[in-house]
């Protein structure tokens, strides 16, 4: 009888670990599933044109969402206005009142802390020189310290795809609208 008592609490405590095994599992995946749900939330909240279907014929400018206004946006991108450039987080003014900034990858590795100078900027412009920027997390929380902040150009100088920019691109604070531009360096 104690033999058969014994056995008993072995299998009931093989089955007890047996079954917090499971539970630790479905906790796992369910803290996976979830992260990736998460992240794709955050993937679909970045909206992405290129460039192309900005400037393009009224067929390619009709699928844009109504509050794009390409009118309002090329002229920002294409001509000169006042800026700023920044790299490696230090900055030079070109113009007075910037409505534009350049950024480097290396300016976006830690958050840019508000500045007067950055209260007009509505348009940044990240230039990804190679292969390696293309493949480093652009982390747009980081560009908070721009308040007025409503575009972002992700410049392409490698062979890239919107997959890819995409893929690289991290928000969780803003929604932003993302144009980006594939200019290959010959």
């Amino acid at each position: 009888m104690g033999l058969t008592t014994f056995t008993n609490l072995d299998f009931f405590n093989k089955n007890s670990t047996f079954k917090m095994g499971k539970l630790i599992f479905l906790v796992f995946f369910s803290f996976l599933s979830s992260t990736s749900i998460m992240n794709a939330q955050d993937k679909e909240r970045i909206e992405m044109f290129s460039f192309e279907q900005l400037s393009q014929n009224s067929t390619t400018k009709s699928v844009l969402p109504n509050y794009l206004k390409p009118e309002n946006i090329i002229p920002l991108i294409t001509e000169l206005k006042p800026s700023i450039k920044m790299e490696g987080g230090v900055f030079t003014i070109q113009g007075e009142k910037p409505v534009k900034a350049y950024l480097d990858i290396r300016s976006l590795k830690s958050p840019i802390p508000r500045n007067v100078v950055f209260d007009n900027v509505e348009l940044v412009v990240i230039n990804i020189e190679n292969q390696s920027d293309l493949f480093s997390q652009i982390n747009l929380d980081n560009l908070s310290g721009f308040t007025k902040l409503k575009y972002i150009q992700i410049v392409c100088r490698v062979d890239c795809n919107q997959n890819q920019i995409s893929n690289a691109l991290i928000s969780s604070l803003k929604n932003y609208v993302i144009i980006y531009s594939v200019e290959k360096q010959s």
